[in-house]
C-alpha cells in the first residue's frame, strides 16, 4: 500500500453534454482524490458573479432549466488526506 501524506488537488474538470438535463460530472487530479464539491454559475464567462448552485454539492450536477444561457464550474475543495481547492474551467453556454 502506498501512503501519501497531504497529498494535493491539483486540478477539476467537468465532462458531459452542456444542456438543460444532461448531467456534468466533476473530475479530480489525482483521480483517486476526495474533495467537497460547489457548483457555480454565471452569465458570463468570466465569472465576475458567479453564484453558488443551491445544494450542487456532489461530484455530479444535472443541469436545469435556470442553468440555460449560463456558463457552470465548480470547485472541488480536498477533504481527508487531501488538501488544495481546484476551479474548473467554465463549461460552454448552457443550451436547452
Amino acid at each position: 500500500a502506498t501512503w501519501t501524506a497531504n497529498a494535493t488537488i491539483t486540478a477539476v474538470a467537468i465532462s458531459g453534454i452542456v444542456a438543460v438535463g444532461q448531467v456534468l460530472t466533476a473530475g479530480l487530479t489525482p483521480a483517486e482524490a476526495t474533495a467537497s464539491y460547489q457548483w457555480q454559475s454565471a452569465p458570463a464567462l468570466n465569472f465576475n458573479s458567479p453564484t453558488n448552485i443551491p445544494g450542487a454539492t456532489s461530484s455530479t450536477y444535472t443541469l436545469v432549466s435556470a442553468d440555460n444561457n449560463k456558463y457552470i464550474r465548480v470547485v472541488a475543495t480536498g477533504t481527508g488526506s487531501y488538501t488544495g481547492t481546484a476551479t474548473s474551467a467554465a463549461t460552454a453556454k448552457v443550451s436547452n
